[in-house]
């Protein structure tokens, strides 16, 4: 009978290794600003022409709790204006899939606002605002549970210069962003990320000149094992093409920050007949989850530990019989 105890305490401990502890949470978030302003938001140079020339966006949320109990909710809001800052384009979504009083389970949002200023019809400033989260969060059972967030704003501009000599003109403007992602307890997973970017096309070779027109800030915090983050930026722009900034947090069981901005000016030079294309791209996502454990070798481990205990209890029987 010691043997068949020892059995049975020995797979008790091995359950212990696949199950995961609770509480468990997962959550992560990006806050993000792209504008800029051409010419100092004024009138443009006399035969300077800047066109607005399409816009991409898309706004998506998706939240999985894997209970059976669990309940889905979907909402989402759009303000399409767009004109000025008193009246911007405003787009919400947040999705959530929870149990117990929406205690547990997965949620995720992100509200992003955008305008376009325009001066003699030609358009000269624009304002991209954008903040998303997403949490995943277990306090008494375990379930597969996700929640993430993805926003994509690109907007087109032409700009051309219709006289008859070279012209520059100055473009200046602000990135800025702030990201973390924060994790705790046995399975969870989290991650951030954000990019901004000023893309530049031109059939001419590109002649633009990049300054900092404020100190550069960047911040990060990342002293957990399993934890990272980083925030680079490209300002090589008449070699690559792209001023941009990209960041991105990601943690297993921590924490993880980053922030930074930068104010520039790019001073943009045109031959004359030349078209310069530009595009101002804004993405952020977040993602938090946490999983179920990985059981891939338990079916095998549990066999032979039922063997195990099956010789253990043959083992005692044959003693007692003799004796």
């Amino acid at each position: 009978m010691k043997n068949l105890i020892c059995a049975a305490t020995f797979i008790s401990l091995a359950w212990c290794n696949f199950a995961t502890a609770i509480p468990v949470s997962a959550f992560s978030g990006a806050d993000v600003s792209n504008t800029f302003v051409v010419a100092g938001g004024g009138a443009l140079p006399a035969l300077l022409d800047s066109q607005f020339t399409g816009a991409i966006f898309s706004n998506q949320g998706q939240s999985v709790l894997n209970a059976p109990d669990a309940i889905p909710f979907e909402d989402s809001l759009t303000t399409d204006a767009g004109f000025n800052a008193a009246n911007p384009s405003i787009f919400y979504q947040t999705s959530s899939a929870t149990r117990n009083l929406g205690s547990e389970g997965g949620i995720t949002s992100s509200n992003h606002s955008m305008y376009r200023e325009r001066e003699a019809g030609d358009t000269n400033e624009r304002v991209v605002n954008g903040e998303a989260s997403a949490l995943a969060s277990l306090t008494s059972d375990v379930y597969q549970t996700s929640a993430s967030s993805n926003v994509v704003d690109t907007s087109s501009f032409r700009i051309t210069n219709d006289n008859q000599n070279a012209i520059t003109f100055a473009i200046q403007g602000i990135f800025e962003m702030n990201i973390f992602s924060i994790a705790s307890g046995v399975n969870a997973f989290t991650e951030s990320y954000a990019f901004l970017d000023l893309f530049f096309e031109s059939s001419h070779i590109l002649d633009i000149q990049y300054a900092d027109i404020e100190p550069y800030i960047l911040n990060e915090d990342n002293t957990d094992v399993g934890s990272m983050v980083s925030i680079e930026r490209e300002t090589n722009v008449s070699s690559t093409g792209h001023l941009n900034m990209t960041g991105y947090s990601s943690t297993s069981n921590g924490n993880a920050f980053g922030a930074s901005r930068m104010g520039y000016i790019l001073g943009i030079t045109l031959q004359a007949g030349e078209t310069i294309t530009m595009d101002q791209r804004t993405r952020y996502s977040t993602l938090a989850q946490i999983n179920l454990p990985v059981q891939v070798s338990e079916p095998r481990i549990f066999a032979l530990l039922m063997l195990s205990m099956l010789g253990l209890l043959l083992k005692d029987s044959v003693r007692n019989t003799q004796a």
